[in-house]
């Protein structure tokens, strides 16, 4: 979310063999689909690339949870080319 409370558009992730021109038509939903291997983190960079480069500031701040496919050192050079720094939370720190 931007400062000024502009939200990302939401990432839908289905199965490939469901992806159709109907759901790919539906106005402000980004739709990804899982042909590609989602424990390789290729899902959080279709995100980066489809989503979160639409977000057009300039720096940005994408804070992450440490499972390691959304942090690989790919990623954060591909962020870094979008102006974007990456700030990642310890493990164990989400729950109350």
């Amino acid at each position: 979310m931007k400062a000024d409370g502009t939200k990302v558009a939401p990432y839908v992730v289905i199965p490939a063999e469901r992806v159709k021109k109907e759901l790919t038509s539906i106005s402000g939903v980004v739709i990804g689909d899982n042909t590609r291997d989602w424990r390789k983190g290729n899902l959080t960079l279709d995100w980066v690339e489809k989503v979160w480069t639409n977000f057009s500031i300039s720096k940005l701040l994408l804070i992450c949870d440490s499972c390691k496919f959304h942090i690989p050192d790919y990623m954060k050079r591909r962020l870094k080319q979008y102006n974007t720094v990456m700030s990642v939370i310890p493990g164990g720190q989400w729950h109350n």
